[in-house]
């Protein structure tokens, strides 16, 4: 049975069940145990179990019934002596699913997590809304509304309604190759097309928003990297020089490259960067390709740039250059571990990620190491999403036997699934929504998956 109060004037409040998802869900003095979502004292306390929150308006003015009876209505206090309590209905909110969220509503009043119970005037009308946390998705609603838009309603008598959030999940997508998949890119914001995977044996796939097709090649290469100015305007790196897709045909870059190549970066379609075997590092402006020396012969796995004058490069025995609009400077990294991967979100916020689970973050003045929760795998892919203000929302790592970490509100953890093969690249649209691709023509698509 569910406890029934009634608030002073009738005014619409809520009843927490006694379930909790954190500390600040529980009375003072109490944590959340999350194995049961239940409050209770702290080990060592006379009483495990709490009594079941009340968040009422004002608290102080609040009785709970004994969690024995029945669905009962309180006695009015006395200052509501006169007042027709035939005039009040319950709504009961619940939530369900793996995932997590909340359910707000409009006007304020209900910020609900578990589960809880409001009182509220005969007729009131309320909008319900769900929000998910950023691990998880909203797959819709049961009871008094159904399906995945927000919920109106007009609460009278008793009323239930259960909101149902999932958490997100890795799922194998066919990619119609089984040749090693190394790098993936997309267009921001997304296009038709704009999403494409590459690899070994120059194969080269695009997602046309329903399945991944191939685009034919003439090579048998091996491709490391590729960057898109537009879905007629794809570049790819490896064993060749630099070559452009146009949307029909591909063409070979113009010049002397004289290493092999590994990574690509742009900014635009005139500012494009690739690095390569001996700390090499060439430009394109548009027309023509030029060296740019690095001052070190390490091989450069990585490249990300934040602007055309702040762009990054990672590479063997803990190798890191930075582009500072004139000239390319090494930065120590504080590792000999060989870095294989970098993204950042901003000059204060930058992470490099390789051999042996090595995780670095840039604070703006050092590389200060973070430690894996996959200890001694390592990690190949990195790609995150900012905040628009330099700060990070969520990063990936993705790397050897299937290792996928997220990074979210400053901490690493590791995301399972059942694809244990070698992931060498991840790229996401937006928080929640990324693909991975790597060995055997693997790609993992993570998300809601209904």
């Amino acid at each position: 049975m569910r406890l029934l109060l009634l608030c002073p004037l009738l005014a619409a409040c809520t009843v927490r069940t006694g379930l909790c998802e954190r500390d600040q869900d529980c009375p003072p003095g109490q944590v959340c145990n999350l194995a049961t979502h239940r409050c209770q004292r702290p080990e060592g306390s006379d009483h495990d179990m709490a009594a079941p929150e009340t968040d009422l308006l004002p608290p102080a003015e609040t009785d709970l019934l004994p969690p024995a009876e029945p669905d009962l209505f309180m006695p009015p206090p006395p200052d509501l002596a006169g007042v027709d309590l035939l005039g009040i209905a319950t709504l009961e909110v619940r939530r369900t699913g793996d995932g997590a969220g909340r359910v707000r509503s409009t006007p304020p009043g209900i910020d609900c997590g578990a589960h809880c119970v409001s009182v509220v005037p005969e007729g009131t009308r309320l909008e319900l809304q769900a929000e998910a946390e950023t691990d998880s998705f909203f797959s819709g609603w049961s009871g008094a509304c159904t399906g995945e838009a927000r919920c109106m309603l007009t609460v009278r008598g008793m009323v239930r309604v259960d909101a149902s959030f999932r958490r997100r999940s890795f799922a194998l997508v066919a990619s119609g190759t089984s040749h090693t998949l190394r790098t993936v890119f997309g267009l921001s914001p997304p296009a038709l097309g704009g999403l494409w995977a590459a690899g070994d044996q120059d194969t080269v796939l695009r997602w046309d928003g329903t399945r991944w097709t191939s685009i034919p090649t003439t090579t048998s290469a091996s491709i490391r990297g590729l960057w898109a100015s537009a879905v007629n305007n794809l570049w790819v790196v490896g064993e060749m020089a630099p070559r452009r897709w146009n949307g029909t045909t591909w063409a070979s870059a113009s010049g002397s490259f004289l290493q092999p190549l590994w990574a690509i970066w742009g900014a635009s379609a005139a500012d494009i960067w690739v690095v390569g075997d001996q700390g090499y590092a060439v430009h394109f402006n548009g027309t023509s390709w030029s060296d740019e020396p690095t001052g070190i012969l390490q091989r450069l796995h990585a490249i990300w740039g934040q602007t055309p004058t702040d762009i990054w490069a990672v590479g063997d025995k803990g190798s890191v250059v930075r582009w500072n609009g004139s000239e390319w400077k090494t930065v120590a990294s504080g590792t000999m571990a060989d870095l294989l991967a970098i993204w950042g979100a901003g000059s204060t916020a930058v992470w490099a990620a390789g051999q042996g689970g090595t995780l670095l973050r840039w604070d703006g003045t050092r590389w200060l190491a973070e430690t894996s929760p996959l200890p001694g795998r390592t990690l190949r892919g990195l790609f995150g999403f900012s905040d628009g203000s330099g700060q990070a929302v969520e990063v990936w790592a993705v790397g050897d036997g299937g290792a996928a970490l997220r990074w979210h509100a400053g901490r690493w953890s590791a995301v399972a699934h059942a694809h244990p093969l070698t992931l060498h690249a991840v790229w996401g649209e937006r928080p929640g929504e990324l693909w991975a691709v790597g060995e055997r023509g693997t790609i993992l698509r993570y998300g809601a998956h209904r």
